[in-house]
Order: C-alpha cells, then structure tokens, then sequence
C-alpha cells in the first residue's frame, strides 16, 4: 500500500468515525459549540479543503466551521463563564415579541372549551 492509498483509507475511516460523531452529536450527545469546535479541529488538520469537507460530508456550514476554527485559533474554545452562545443569542421569547400573545391563547381556548 503505496501513502496516497494509506491517506485514503485513513481518511475513510476518519470519514466514517465522524459522520457517526456528528449524527449522534445531532441528537443531543454535544451541545452545537462543541460540533462546532470539533468541525474547527477537523477542518484545521485536513488543511485547505478541511471547510468543504466538513460541509460536504459532515452537514457542516461553512460559516459555522469557519466560525470554529477561529475560536481555536484564538484560544477562545473554552469559554470562562461556560456559555454555549454569545450574550444575547438565541430566539426571542414569544412574550418579548407579542406580549398579548397570552390573551389570544386564552381566548382560542376559551372559544374552543366553551361549555364544557
């Protein structure tokens, strides 16, 4: 078995542990920062194509493992006070973008028990 082949059949099963890493991942083993930072890990010791490999064989957005490798190149991967995402990420709770939103609940409900 000459490198490339050796390359090869290391890459296939690298390929093969990670898509099995990413899809248990998916399902709540890692938090999104830790696929992110693992997606970073990998793209960063594949080299130049690490980003398209990650997106095209592991689902990965670019952006998202882009975002990744900075964080590990910045020494940012572990973060001190332990949060997933930045200060303010995230949806808005429903009640923050239409506070009667309540009411309308409680009306619809109101209708549709009527009586009972």
């Amino acid at each position: 078995m000459n490198q490339y082949q050796a390359l090869l059949t290391d890459l296939t099963l690298v390929t093969t542990l990670l898509k099995a890493l990413f899809a248990y991942g998916h399902q709540g083993l890692f938090d999104e920062r830790q696929l992110r930072i693992l997606a970073g890990i990998i793209a960063l010791w594949l080299g130049e194509f690490g980003i398209r490999y990650c997106h095209e064989i592991l689902g990965m957005a670019p952006q998202t493992t882009e975002k990744g490798m900075i964080e590990i190149k910045s020494g940012n991967a572990i973060r001190p006070d332990g949060r997933i995402r930045e200060s303010g990420g995230g949806r808005k709770a429903s009640y923050e973008k239409q506070p009667d939103i309540l009411d309308k609940i409680k009306s619809i409900v109101d209708r549709s028990t009527y009586g009972n």
